[in-house]
């Protein structure tokens, strides 16, 4: 199986597990891309996506730009361990996750953590 094609399935598993509805009619939030992961975003510092849920629109996000959600959730659906992720500035590990819910204009911060000395 191509290596896309595996993260289309994982996709669809993730779309079930975070119980998705159709996109339309649902919220449209801004999502701030940190800039070591912009290359992945064809150069744009934000993004907009759409989706009842940071999950759902992070989901929305992946089916235009698969290698940028790649790296901010696993292969499992969980966020990355190195990648925090703040909805209107408070950490979503600290509400409800991938399942923190969104409204209309929300801005989403993608954060990856650096290493090194």
């Amino acid at each position: 199986m191509a290596y896309d094609e595996c993260w289309m399935c994982w996709y669809s598993a993730l779309r079930n597990r975070l119980d998705l509805r159709d996109i339309t009619d649902m919220p449209t939030i801004c999502i701030k891309i940190p800039d070591p992961l912009q290359e992945l975003a064809n150069g744009a510092p934000t993004m907009t996506a759409s989706g009842t849920t940071v999950g759902g629109a992070l989901h929305d996000l992946g089916t235009r730009h698969v290698a940028l959600v790649q790296r901010v959730l696993t292969r499992g659906g969980a966020m990355r361990r190195h990648v925090n992720l703040f909805l209107n500035g408070n950490d979503i590990r600290a509400a409800a996750g991938l399942r923190t819910a969104v409204r209309d204009g929300d801005v989403l911060m993608v954060v990856a953590s650096v290493a090194g000395g």
